[in-house]
């Protein structure tokens, strides 16, 4: 049995050693309450739950039933009901995947206030032991998925993990004990933000309920690369234009290179083509040009983005407006950007963001496809205020310039 008052204490390191006092302050990465692990190796559980702010908005399912008669007017009478909620439950490859109701009685004066609190609470059960990043990754996809519904960065918090070894007493059919996980450095959007029915992009009911949560779950770890470039769009504080907008070119690039054929030729074809090209060029320059042909059998940016656009869907395309075009001038800003910056007219700061959302909108487009959701859900995002906006925006700050005729590389060297 494990003691309450037990904590274990992972990824630390000094920073500050009073020799003479001996006292040490350390920088803790993660704590663990309720529980004292062996220093022989990584943290593992067998499953994690957690709180997302924006969740109870985007689930928008209710346990309180509201009756207000206004008959007789000498008898008016309102009353409040709450009738819980059952949990949910689906399987997953991993495990399985709950979502948990719950409800909380927040202060009150007995007299003249009272509230009720609702919370949605997810919980991933996985069948065997997993690292601690494991567990936090896949739960980040959760987080993940609201940040995107909302369409701004949503909070996780309230980590609860289990672990076999740790029992509520000695017995062998003890319950699992709760231990509170506490991770350092985890930045959050202000809990204070709440989520509006209106800014949500789709709903839960729309994209299919907890099934349809489990399928995110699996598909955001396969596309672990492509979807954290593509996060760092809604996560990341306010920082540079043009790092938001290579982000969002990298993962556009990474999701092509993940779910679309990532050669021209079939690679024993285009081997023998380099191999006779290689031979008929003089001996000193060998060497040379078989390094500049060493990716020359990828799809070039221009390429992947009008793949991408088409893999969106009609929404994508209505939203980008000349496919073309659009897929042209976001290459010839990233090149501006990458390759030679002296040399390419400036584009305003304006038009790079409208860029920049526009492709980041395509690509939660092409995501929410791979994971084969219905159709209602781009539709709802096609036609949300939001995505409206930056539709209109697009046209009306369509650039005077697109840099110069020569064209550079695409792509840099993986």
């Amino acid at each position: 049995m494990l003691e309450d008052d037990y904590v274990t204490l992972d990824r630390c390191f000094p920073v500050h050693t009073q020799f003479f006092g001996g006292t040490q302050r350390l920088s803790v990465g993660v704590v663990v309450k309720g529980a004292c692990f062996d220093d022989d190796g990584d943290l593992e559980f067998n499953s994690i739950s957690f709180e997302v702010d924006g969740a109870p908005e985007w689930i928008g399912r209710t346990a309180v039933e509201r009756d207000w008669r206004h008959e007789p007017a000498d008898a008016m009478h309102y009353s409040l009901t709450l009738n819980p909620i059952p949990p949910e439950t689906v399987g997953a490859p991993f495990g399985s995947v709950s979502l948990r109701y719950g409800w909380r009685t927040d202060g009150g004066d007995d007299a003249s206030q009272d509230s009720i609190h609702q919370m949605r609470r997810f919980e991933l059960q996985f069948d065997h032991l997993q690292p601690l990043d494991q567990l936090l990754r896949r739960a980040s996809a959760v987080q993940d998925l609201v940040t995107i519904a909302a369409n701004r960065q949503r909070r996780m918090h309230s980590l609860v993990v289990t672990h076999p070894g740790a029992t509520r007493d000695d017995s062998s059919d003890a319950p699992l004990k709760r231990l509170d996980l506490l991770i350092n450095n985890r930045e959050g959007a202000d809990p204070s933000v709440r989520t509006r029915s209106t800014d949500l992009l789709f709903t839960y009911e729309q994209l299919g309920g907890l099934a349809a949560v489990a399928r995110w779950v699996v598909v955001r770890d396969e596309l672990r690369h492509p979807v954290d470039a593509l996060m760092t769009v809604r996560y990341g504080r306010v920082g540079y234009l043009e790092s938001r907008f290579q982000n969002v070119v990298g993962a556009a690039e990474a999701l092509h290179r993940v779910r679309f054929p990532n050669e021209l030729r079939p690679r024993e074809e285009y081997r023998a083509f380099k191999r006779m090209l290689v031979k008929h060029v003089p001996s000193e320059h060998q060497e040379w040009l078989h390094s500049q042909l060493q990716y020359s059998n990828e799809p070039r940016l221009l390429q992947r983005l009008r793949d991408l656009v088409a893999f969106g869907g009609d929404e994508a395309v209505a939203l980008v407006g000349d496919a073309k075009a659009w897929s042209e001038e976001v290459r010839d800003v990233r090149n501006g950007f990458v390759h030679e910056p002296a040399r390419n007219t400036p584009v305003s700061s304006e038009r790079v963001h409208y860029l920049s959302e526009s492709l980041y909108f395509v690509l939660v487009l092409a995501l929410l496809r791979e994971c084969g959701y219905d159709h209602q859900v781009s539709q709802s995002i096609a036609t949300h205020r939001q995505v409206d906006w930056v539709k209109e925006r697009l046209r009306a700050t369509q650039a005077t310039t697109t840099g110069h005729n020569e064209e550079p590389p695409d792509s840099l060297p993986d």
